[in-house]
């Protein structure tokens, strides 16, 4: 629990001044006809979070090589992040910098999406395994970023992942992963003592691809060693809400002829509080959701089971129909 407790510290003392310094320096969000907050909010709430990463990481006694890897990709991340922050980048320069960050993965450690377990012909080759990590990462580092759109929901639900990925690499003897994860755990609950309800500081994209980044990392990461159906299976469960609302969002956009890397205001987010209901009310359902998502992908990994993401989707899509009240209205969502 001492790495909870120290990325909680870190967090909590640097983030409210990280905020400070981003208000000076006019480095804010200023609300628009496609957000929600109706005042300028300082941004970069995120690097508070990359503080306390950098503390974990030095406290580790071993440093696998891996480990190395992630930090280094993961500081490209915040980077681009920051940057993106401050001079608003176009999508395609961030993808651009996204794959690269992947590339250090991908060219200096061992980490897969091994899609080569479920035997399936064709996909039994290495190449597949590449194409299949280089979009897991980018597109779980985007979903993050894309599901950030009120108060507390990126980081409660990157929260509520980090603490079932921390669970499954104790129970496979991954334990540096378990530390860093139990970290990361820490200093999104310090942030998100400024960032639920009235915020004080946003994560910006410096946090929610940072989050979004070492998410994907590390929830193939504490199964690496594990040559099962639940090496794809859990992952894929851990973080369904953002995936499926970045495929969501991909298909709207794309049956509308629009750019499906450009943003819009008709994520699962926007719907709710269109439904009605307030902030707080809609992080309480996303929060909700996101302990039943954890629940049913742990259950994924205790029983190798693919039912259990099934399930995850079910609920989720059945979810998008409850709210606009009947399938009609939600086709034309999509």
């Amino acid at each position: 629990m001492i790495y909870i407790f120290i990325g909680f510290i870190i967090s909590v003392v640097s983030v409210p001044l990280i905020a400070k310094l981003a208000s000076k320096a006019n480095v804010v969000d200023v609300p628009d006809s496609r957000k929600i907050h109706t005042t300028p909010t300082p941004l970069l709430g995120g690097l508070g979070i990359f503080l306390s990463y950098i503390i974990i990481i030095l406290l580790l006694d071993d440093m696998p090589k891996e480990v190395l890897s992630i930090f280094a990709a993961s500081t490209i991340i915040l980077a681009l992040g920051l940057t993106d922050d401050i001079f608003d980048l176009s999508p395609y320069s961030k993808l651009v910098v996204q794959t690269f960050a992947t590339s250090v993965i991908i060219l200096n450690t061992e980490l897969r999406f091994n899609i080569s377990v479920i035997n399936l012909p064709f996909f039994d080759q290495p190449i597949w395994t590449i194409i299949l990590t280089y979009l897991w990462i980018i597109g779980v580092t985007n979903s993050l970023n894309l599901i950030d759109g009120i108060n507390g929901l990126s980081g409660g639900v990157s929260l509520i992942s980090f603490t079932v990925i921390s669970i499954v690499a104790h129970n496979t003897g991954s334990t540096i992963y378990m530390h860093i994860c139990l970290g990361f755990i820490g200093a999104t609950a310090g942030f998100l003592k400024y960032n639920i309800t009235k915020a004080k500081v946003f994560m910006g994209d410096s946090g929610s691809l940072l989050l979004g980044f070492n998410l994907a990392c590390f929830s193939i990461a504490s199964l690496s060693k594990n040559q099962t159906i639940v090496a794809v299976i859990f992952p894929i469960s851990v973080l369904s809400i953002p995936i499926f609302d970045t495929l969501f969002a991909i298909i709207r956009r794309s049956l509308d002829h629009r750019n499906p890397l450009l943003a819009d205001k008709g994520h699962l987010h926007h719907i709710l509080i269109e439904t009605g209901l307030t902030h707080l009310q809609a992080l309480t359902i996303f929060y909700a959701l996101s302990i039943l998502m954890a629940i049913l992908s742990y259950l994924s990994y205790l029983t190798s089971s693919v039912w259990y993401t099934v399930a995850c989707y079910i609920i989720l899509l059945s979810f998008l129909i409850i709210i606009k009240g009947n399938f009609k209205t939600a086709k034309s969502l999509i």
